[in-house]
C-alpha cells in the first residue's frame, strides 16, 4: 500500500484485516472498550477539577455491578472527556506506534500530536499536562467480567515525568507492563480521535464513546447512561443534557435519530446509528516509515495561545481541549 494510492477503510475492515498500529491512519487509536464503556471518564463539572486548599486533586469512589458485562471499583481523582481522556487517548495511540510501554519525547511534539501550536508551549500548558499525568497515574481500577471470579487490578500509569517549570521540555510516561490486561475483551476499538475533537460538550463525548463500545446494542436503559455519564445536576437537568447530547451527535451524522420510550426505571433510548458514518468520517489508511517521525497530528483544532491555562479556565468556565 502506497501514499499515492490510500483507500479508504471502515474500523471494521482495520480490524478483520489486522493492521497493525504503523498501518493504521495517524488519527486512529486502539482503545480498550472498558475505557469507553464505563466511568473511569467522565463529563467533569469544573470545580471537581480543583486542587484542595492541601494542594491534592479531588477523588472519587465508584462502584458499579454487572454493567454491561463488568464489576468494577473506579477510585482516584476525576478524569474528563475533553482533557484527560484526550491525552490517555493519544497515548495509547504513541505506545502502540512505539510498541514500548515507555515513552519518551518532546513536550512540543507531544502538545502539536494534542492539537497546540508548538509556539503556544508554556509553563501553563506543561502544568496542564503535568496534572492530567498526575490525575491518570492516581487512577487505580479494579474489574472482574460478569460470571468470573478472578479480580484484576491496574493503575492507568506507572510513572510519569515533565519539568513544567524549568527548561528540560522532554515528557517521559511508563506503561504498566501487565496493561493489556485492560484489552481482556474479545475485540479492540478503532477509536477515531478526529471525530472525537468535533464532538461539542463532555456529556456528547462520553455519550458518543458509550454507544460505539456497544456496538451490538441499538436500545440502551436511561439509568444505564445516567451510571456512565455520571452527571451531578438534578433528575430534570440530566435528561436535558441527554437529549441536547443526542442533538449534537444528530448534527454530526452519528446518528440518524433517537427515540426516548417510558418513563422513570423503565426508561429506554432507542438509536438509529447512521449506517455511512464510517464511510463520511473514515481517514485514509497511509502506509508509515519506520522511521516516521512521532508528529502525528499537526492541526488548527484549538486557539493558539494559552497565557493562562487549566486554573483561570476552569475559573472562567473555558475548556481548551475542547473544539470552539
Amino acid at each position: 500500500m502506497s501514499n499515492d494510492k490510500a483507500e479508504y477503510y471502515t474500523e471494521e475492515d482495520l480490524k478483520r484485516m489486522g493492521y497493525s498500529d504503523k498501518f493504521l491512519p495517524k488519527t486512529i487509536a486502539m482503545m480498550p472498550p472498558i475505557s469507553m464503556k464505563t466511568p473511569i471518564f467522565t463529563p467533569v463539572n469544573k470545580n471537581l477539577l480543583k486542587k484542595t486548599e492541601d494542594n491534592e486533586f479531588q477523588t472519587r469512589s465508584i462502584v458499579i455491578e454487572n454493567f454491561y458485562s463488568y464489576n468494577m471499583k473506579i477510585m482516584g481523582p476525576y478524569l474528563n472527556m475533553s482533557q484527560d481522556f484526550k491525552i490517555w487517548a493519544w497515548l495509547l495511540k504513541i505506545r502502540d506506534q512505539q510498541k514500548s510501554n515507555k515513552i519518551e519525547m518532546s513536550i512540543y511534539d507531544f502538545a502539536e500530536i494534542l492539537g497546540h501550536k508548538r509556539r503556544s508551549v508554556n509553563k501553563a500548558l506543561k502544568m496542564a499536562i503535568d496534572n492530567s499525568l498526575s490525575r491518570l497515574m492516581r487512577q487505580h481500577i479494579q474489574w472482574t467480567k460478569t460470571g468470573e471470579t478472578k479480580i484484576q487490578r491496574a493503575n492507568l500509569l506507572n510513572y510519569a515525568e515533565i519539568d513544567p517549570l524549568g527548561d528540560d521540555n522532554n515528557i517521559k510516561v511508563e506503561f504498566n507492563p501487565q496493561f493489556y490486561s485492560l484489552y481482556s475483551d474479545k475485540f479492540i476499538y478503532y477509536m477515531n480521535l478526529e471525530f472525537y475533537d468535533k464532538i461539542k460538550g463532555e456529556i456528547a463525548k462520553a455519550l458518543w464513546s458509550f454507544y460505539e463500545s456497544n456496538r451490538g446494542f441499538n436500545q440502551f436503559k436511561n439509568s444505564n447512561i445516567k451510571i456512565r455519564l455520571r452527571l451531578s445536576s438534578t433528575e430534570k437537568e440530566q435528561n436535558r443534557q441527554i437529549k441536547e447530547a443526542h442533538e449534537i451527535l444528530k448534527e454530526l451524522q452519528y446518528l440518524n435519530n433517537y427515540e426516548i420510550k417510558g418513563r422513570g426505571e423503565k426508561q429506554v433510548i432507542i438509536i438509529e446509528r447512521n449506517p455511512d458514518f464510517e464511510k463520511i468520517t473514515a481517514p485514509k489508511v497511509m502506509e508509515y516509515e519506520e522511521t516516521m517521525s512521532i508528529k502525528l497530528l499537526n492541526s488548527d483544532l484549538f486557539v493558539d495561545d494559552f497565557d493562562i491555562f487549566e486554573d483561570n479556565l476552569i475559573e472562567n468556565e473555558i475548556n481548551p481541549f475542547e473544539k470552539d
